[in-house]
This record gives structure tokens, C-alpha cells and sequence, in this order.
């Protein structure tokens, strides 16, 4: 839980709360997240997160740009007890709140990496009269992907193609918006959320959230800046910034014949254990904006390595909602669903390379497909041949 704002930091502070010692040596990727709120004083006050891979004795790397507002002019209230915080190159403006914080630790897990440390260094000069509250951080949390051969005999692999309108938002306030709520703005634009808002910083809670909601069942007229109302929940729950009419989102999934392990617990979409899938049978992975349980854990949601294909000039890795780079998105118009049910054979497309390790080609027949139909204006679904 998040507590209150009293008091200062001392003078000359200097202080580094440590983690302890981390064993990253199993695993081949690990993301920090955290949550922050600062209010430390401009230009000689800094914060950094920092990062050991030989214990407390170092060398520590900087994983940010230090924290303050690099003297970029005068503060909207300059009392010691003034509750915002301050502009950094990693966290640009004045959150007035809580703040989420992510690091890709990857670059440091698997090897001999066994006794990793994380801390927090504050470094405050000498001046008594520049003074502020300080820095809070909560809810630190590592999250860790195991190292394990993918079973390819007799496996599954299945992609989800979500072609959508994408709204980029700010200022998300306490009333959340959620899968299947229809948003709207004057002059009838409307859209039915297809599941919850990827959230990249802040929080619904905090009144501050900002990322991005993905749009089904829309209409003509598109989504302008400005304020985004919610049928039966209310007015200006969010702020657009950007709209993008359509926009393919990717994922893909890999299940295997037998159960992946047969301890479970089986309500993870990203770990190895997984309910079994056996030859003549066709199983789905929880749909968007659904929770995965243990009847319906059959998939693991792979994330993408950063090797993509970069001559698409739009196409980029997005994080989810819990910090995982499991999301492709594009929105080069070559990729969307054509107008009719033509494909010239020469149209640009994305492949999706299957190989384990030294190279071995995985081979995949028996196709299944699962539609989403859409009902009254929108767009079709993007099914390619």
C-alpha cells in the first residue's frame, strides 16, 4: 500500500536500500517493476536504480536517467511539501501520483548470474535549505520467464491477428474503462472496447493512467483529441491524444499433446504449465480480456524477441498490461484486410519463424481458425490466405 507525504529528507542524504541477493541464473529474461512518487529538489538532488551482478561488492550499472527535474524552470510550488513529481528524461512533465516503473533485467539473467542485487541510490548535496519530501518507491516486484526446450513434437502454434482502431490516452481517472464498454465523443463516434486498456504508465487508481484502448464495432467518424466518455459510467473518464482508425495487434501461443507439467497450477498464460492438448483435439486460449483459469490454460503466450522485422517501417514490440513484450503492432496499411477478398500473391505479409536450438525447422499442418465476426460498421476480419 501506498503511504502518506511527511516530512524531509536530511542534508547531505545518501542512502542506498538494497535488495538481496537475487538468483537470475535460471532463467533467460526478468523485467523490474516498481511503483514511485519523488519530490526531490531541482538540478542537485538525484535518484538512480541501480543493478550488481557480483553482489553487494559491485560494479553497479545505472539502469535510468537520474531522477529530478534537471533544472528546466521554475516549480508550479516550490514548498518542501509540494506532493508531485518532478520532471526526469525517463519521466517526462508533473505526475501528480504514483507512477509505475519498468526495467528489462534480460541482459543479466541466465549464466553465472546467481547473486544479483537491486538498488535504489539517493544522492542529496549540502544545501539545508533545499530540502524536499523525498522518494517513495512500493510494490518492487521481478518477474522471470524459465529456461525450457520447447516441445515441438506434436505441439501447437497459434497466432492471434487483432486488427483494430487504437486510442492513445492520458489522464485515465479513478473510474476505470474495461473490456466490452462502448467509449464515446460528441457528434456520434463510438467504439466497443475489445479488452482492457493497456495501461504504460500510471494507474486507473492513482488517476493518472495513460496507454492505449483497443476499438472494435466502430464509427465513421473517427476519434478526435479530447475527452473519452463511457456509456453508463460516465464523462471524461480519459483523454485521446492520438487515434489510429486500424492497427493489427499480434500475439502468438505454443501448446504441446501432453501436459507440461503435471504439478499445475494451471492459470498462467506465461508459464510452462499447461493443460494438455492431444492430436484430434482443437483447444483455444483465453479470449482477450478474459482471465486464464485452470480450465482453459492450454497455451503459453510467447513474447517476442527484439529480432523483428524492422523493414516494415511501422511495426514495433508493445509491452502488456503486466510489463511482457508479448504484442506485434503495425499499422502499414500493406498488412490490413483489403476492401474485397483479393490477395495478390505479391503483397507484403509477416512470417513467423519457428526454430529451436541450432536451427532445427519445426513444421506445422493441421490448421484450425477461429473468427471474431464483427456486427454493424466496422471493418473485416483479417483472415489472409
Amino acid at each position: 500500500s501506498y503511504g502518506g507525504y511527511a516530512g524531509s529528507y536530511a542534508d547531505g542524504e545518501n542512502i542506498t536500500p538494497t535488495s538481496p541477493p537475487i538468483d537470475l541464473s535460471g532463467y533467460d529474461s526478468a523485467v523490474l517493476t516498481f511503483w514511485t512518487w519523488y519530490r526531490i529538489y531541482s538540478c542537485d538532488d538525484f535518484g538512480y536504480v541501480q543493478i550488481s551482478t557480483n553482489g553487494t561488492a559491485g560494479p553497479w550499472t545505472t539502469l535510468n536517467d537520474r531522477i529530478s527535474n534537471h533544472c528546466t524552470g521554475p516549480e508550479p510550488d516550490d514548498s518542501p511539501y509540494a506532493h508531485y513529481t518532478s520532471n526526469s528524461v525517463d519521466l517526462p512533465g508533473d505526475v501528480n501520483g504514483w507512477v509505475k516503473k519498468t526495467f528489462d533485467l534480460s541482459s543479466y539473467a541466465g549464466g553465472g548470474n546467481s547473486d544479483v542485487r537491486i538498488r535504489f541510490l539517493f544522492d542529496r548535496d549540502n544545501d539545508p535549505l533545499d530540502v524536499r519530501n523525498g522518494w517513495w518507491i512500493d510494490d518492487v516486484r521481478i518477474t522471470t520467464k524459465e529456461i525450457y526446450d520447447l516441445p515441438l513434437d506434436y505441439a501447437t502454434l497459434m497466432v492471434r491477428v487483432i486488427e483494430a482502431a487504437v486510442i492513445d490516452f492520458t489522464s485515465g481517472g479513478t473510474t476505470e474503462i474495461e473490456a466490452g464498454d462502448l467509449v464515446t465523443q460528441p457528434g456520434g463516434v463510438y467504439g466497443r472496447v475489445i479488452f482492457d486498456p493497456i495501461v504504460r504508465s500510471g494507474s486507473w487508481a492513482g488517476g493518472n493512467a495513460a496507454g492505449m484502448i483497443c476499438l472494435n464495432r466502430i464509427s465513421s467518424a473517427p476519434f478526435t483529441g479530447g475527452a473519452i466518455n463511457v456509456a453508463g459510467k460516465g464523462n471524461d473518464l480519459a483523454t485521446a491524444v492520438s487515434y489510429k482508425q486500424r492497427t493489427n495487434l499480434i500475439k502468438a501461443y505454443l501448446n504441446s499433446a501432453a501436459t507440461a507439467d503435471t504439478g499445475g497450477p494451471y492459470d498462467n498464460g506465461y508459464d510452462q504449465l499447461r493443460l494438455a492438448n492431444p492430436r484430434g483435439t482443437l483447444e483455444w486460449p483465453a479470449d482477450e480480456g478474459q482471465l486464464t483459469t485452470s480450465s482453459n490454460d492450454f497455451f503459453t503466450l510467447l513474447e517476442w524477441d527484439i529480432d523483428i522485422n524492422h523493414s516494415i517501417p511501422t511495426i514495433e514490440r508493445l509491452m502488456d498490461e503486466n510489463g511482457r513484450y508479448t504484442i506485434i503492432s503495425s499499422d502499414d496499411p500493406d498488412l490490413f484486410t483489403p476492401p474485397d477478398t483479393y490477395f495478390p500473391f505479391d503483397r507484403p505479409e509477416l512470417g513467423l519463424f519457428a526454430l529451436g536450438h541450432g536451427g532445427i525447422r519445426a513444421y506445422f499442418d493441421d490448421l484450425g481458425v477461429q473468427l471474431y465476426m464483427t456486427t454493424g460498421a466496422g471493418f473485416l476480419t483479417p483472415v489472409q490466405q
